[in-house]
């Protein structure tokens, strides 16, 4: 059983939608050769009482050629005003986890054996899977800023195509200095139009449940 990352970071995070891949390098083209990996994903959302309150719970499968991995992400309200900006914690799960920091401040178990313990885990504590999605993502880096990149494609959301630059803090002062490094990227490349201020989940669920986020009617 793997042990989790024992402490939160502060995602900081943008994106924008485009009609596709070729749209998306046409405008931005220096990010295209930064693209070195990709995977397929599956990704359930559990607890919407916590979605409600704007705190994110899900299970997500990384399918790759050498195998799939699990992770139990955990992400905070979003406290940003341009960009996403969240508290989170990600935990492999796929052989299992021994004292997660997630499973703990849930009030649950903190070691669980398997993925099934830890889906069994969440439905005792009474959070049960509310809707799910998948899609492939292209993942990079584009050195020079020190921006996280993912292309991600997922064909039932409202914008399929999006382009999704991150940056991570351990603070959050740094989180607002980052928040505008990539209000001020948007702007110098014009992509004020293009912004998604909703994270995918948001857009989701939109589609499962005709509105917007539980926090935002």
């Amino acid at each position: 059983m793997s042990a989790p990352r024992s402490s939160k970071t502060i995602e900081v995070e943008t994106r924008f939608h485009f009609a596709n891949r070729e749209e998306a390098f046409s405008l931005l083209p220096f990010f295209q050769p930064c693209f070195t990996r990709s995977n397929r994903w599956h990704t359930v959302q559990f607890g919407h009482e916590l979605f409600r309150k704007d705190v994110l719970l899900r299970i997500g499968e990384s399918i790759q050629a050498d195998g799939t991995r699990c992770f139990l992400g955990w992400k905070g309200p979003d406290t940003g005003t341009f960009a996403n900006l969240r508290a989170e914690l990600d935990e492999e799960i796929t052989k299992g986890i021994c004292h997660s920091k997630i499973l703990a401040d849930l009030g649950g178990r903190p070691d669980a054996e398997s993925v099934t313990s830890v889906i069994a885990e969440l439905h005792r504590l009474g959070h049960e899977p509310f809707m799910e999605f998948s899609g492939e993502n292209q993942y990079g880096c584009y050195k020079p800023l020190n921006l996280q990149l993912k292309l991600s494609f997922c064909p039932i959301l409202k914008w399929p195509w999006l382009l999704e630059i991150e940056q991570t803090a351990c603070n959050s002062e740094q989180a607002l200095i980052m928040e505008q490094e990539l209000l001020d990227f948007t702007r110098q490349h014009h992509l004020e139009e293009r912004v998604v201020q909703d994270e995918p989940t948001d857009l989701l669920y939109q589609l499962c449940f005709g509105h917007g986020t539980g926090t935002r009617p």
